[in-house]
């Protein structure tokens, strides 16, 4: 069993050791190595019913192993080069699966000098404190990596993107996606101070933005952003 004493899975008793603490640091376990730590303690096989509603003869608990020392530094470790790699700014997920996963990747990240935040989404909004959905250092215009730790349909990660498109977008934030994609639109749509030129008009859902709030504007993902320059002429 995953949960039985260590001596029990054929893995070393760990215990109080006569040595210097900085002598006992934990040397970074490789992902050949955690691959055999999740082996050791996260598989179980039997019949177990999943949040999908399927069944499955298999399960693999990963917070046996995110919940272990050198499972969390192994992880942790894991998930940061990966989301270094790819320029990540925020990571985040369903609570509670993801939560774990988020804490040791910030671990890592703050190890390494790697400037990184994290989020999680609730199921439902709380209500008390400040009745977030989303709770943590979301924001809209970061480069943002969901992580789970047990996927089946991939539900739980599919509304935590619903929630997070749905959540804290602006038609500023929006604005700056688009012109980081694509950097020649920003002088078309923007003047030398950062400001919209005045002759570009925005509209949500056939609404002009001067009379919402403006570039604070909020978006959903069922929102309809249109970009209309004004323009100038006549007949003679």
């Amino acid at each position: 069993s995953p949960y039985a004493p260590d001596a029990q899975r054929g893995l070393p008793e760990r215990g109080p050791e006569e040595r210097d603490p900085k002598e006992n640091r934990m040397a970074t376990i490789d992902r050949p190595a955690l691959v055999k730590l999740l082996a050791s303690l996260s598989y179980r096989k039997g019949t177990f019913r999943l949040a999908s509603g399927r069944e499955s003869d298999f399960y693999v608990d990963v917070k046996q192993t995110v919940m272990r020392a050198e499972g969390a530094r192994a992880i942790g470790d894991q998930l940061c080069d990966r989301l270094e790699a790819h320029g990540i700014d925020l990571v985040g997920g369903m609570a509670v699966g993801a939560v774990p996963l988020v804490s040791v990747a910030l671990a890592a990240a703050a190890g390494r000098g790697y400037a990184l935040d994290g989020f999680f989404v609730r199921k439902e909004a709380k209500d008390h404190g400040t009745a977030q959905k989303l709770d943590g250092r979301f924001r809209a215009d970061a480069r943002i990596a969901l992580v789970e730790d047990v996927v089946t349909t991939g539900a739980s990660t599919l509304a935590a993107i619903d929630a997070v498109e749905a959540s804290g977008a602006t038609v500023g934030a929006l604005l700056a996606d688009l012109t980081t994609k694509h950097a020649g639109l920003k002088p078309h749509l923007f003047n030398e101070q950062g400001k919209l030129r005045s002759f570009v008009n925005i509209y949500v859902n056939d609404e002009d933005i001067r009379y919402m709030q403006k570039e604070q504007t909020p978006v959903s993902a069922a929102d309809t952003v249109s970009i209309i320059p004004s323009v100038a002429g006549g007949a003679r």
